[in-house]
């Protein structure tokens, strides 16, 4: 796991990864469970009465969310490669979009970190 990158929780509160998707159909109901993929333990499961539409929609979620340790986990090492190997910082990120420091709306690294705060609970 990545060094903690700072203002950024190094505290992991989820089930470890990785996790695996679960998805079973018997006529138009449906099963769909996220599982821990070492254990089999039940993360997350939700089912009932689909219509197809909502089921490739949620399929799609459900993969989503299956994949969410590994893009934490894969988050938190390319900030500590940005920072310690390429010297980034908040300062020199290239979105400095008035010479003062203010970035530039959608910079990639911010939103980055946005979305790692954001999965672990943590302020905006």
């Amino acid at each position: 796991m990545a060094k903690k990158e700072e203002g950024i929780s190094e505290k992991a509160v989820h089930t470890k990864g990785p996790w695996e998707l679960f998805h079973v159909v018997t006529g138009r109901d449906h099963t769909t469970a996220i599982l821990s993929a070492g254990t089999k333990r039940e993360i997350v499961q939700w089912g009932g009465f689909d219509a197809s539409d909502f089921q490739e929609d949620n399929l799609a979620n459900a993969r989503l969310i299956a994949a969410a340790p590994d893009l934490l986990e894969g988050s938190l090492e390319l900030l500590e490669m940005l920072k310690e190997g390429y010297g980034w910082n908040e300062q020199n990120c290239g979105c400095d979009v008035d010479g003062q420091g203010n970035h530039a709306p959608l910079c990639p690294v911010i939103k980055l970190q946005s979305a790692i705060r954001k999965a672990r609970g943590e302020q905006l």
